[in-house]
C-alpha cells in the first residue's frame, strides 16, 4: 500500500490568544456536533493558503476576524492508509475581542490556559497543539 504525503496542509487549528488578565486566555468553542470543546478550524479549500484558512474558518466559527498570525507550527498526522498534515497558526488579539457562537461552535470563549487543559472533553488534536505550543512559545516569553 502506498501512502501519499500531501506538501501543503489539509487543515489549519488556530491558537488565538488573549493577554491582560491575571492568566493569558485561549479561544475555545464548543463544537455541536462532535460534543467537545476544541480550537477553531477546519479543512483548506482547494487553491487556499493556510493563512487564508484560518481567516476564513476564524471568522466563520468565532465572529473574530484576524489579518496576521506570526507563527505557524506544521504538523504531520497519522491515521490508518493515510498520512496527512495540518497547519497550526497563532495569534494575539486585543483584551476587549469578544468572540459569538456560531452555527459550528458554542460557548465560544477565551479560557485561562490551565482551565483549557483541564478540561475532560478538550479533543486530542487541540489539547496536542496546545502543550507544544506552551514548551515552544510561551515558554521563550
Amino acid at each position: 500500500m502506498k501512502v501519499r504525503r500531501k506538501t501543503t496542509p489539509s487543515s489549519v487549528r488556530l491558537i488565538v490568544v488573549r493577554r491582560g488578565g491575571e492568566e493569558t486566555e485561549i479561544l475555545v468553542g464548543y463544537s455541536r456536533k462532535k460534543k467537545h470543546w476544541e480550537l477553531a478550524g477546519g479543512k483548506t479549500d482547494k487553491s487556499e493558503t493556510p493563512h487564508a484558512t484560518a481567516r476564513r474558518e476564524l471568522l466563520e466559527e468565532t465572529g473574530v476576524l484576524i489579518d496576521m498570525f506570526v507563527w505557524e507550527l506544521l504538523a504531520v498526522l497519522s491515521v490508518p492508509h493515510s498520512i496527512y498534515t495540518m497547519a497550526c497558526l497563532y495569534a494575539e488579539v486585543a483584551a476587549d475581542c469578544v468572540p459569538n457562537d456560531t452555527d459550528e461552535l458554542a460557548q465560544v470563549q477565551f479560557m485561562p490556559i490551565s482551565r483549557v487543559l483541564a478540561l475532560a472533553d478538550l479533543d486530542k488534536t487541540s489539547a496536542y497543539l496546545l502543550r507544544g505550543f506552551l514548551k515552544d512559545r510561551l515558554a521563550s516569553a
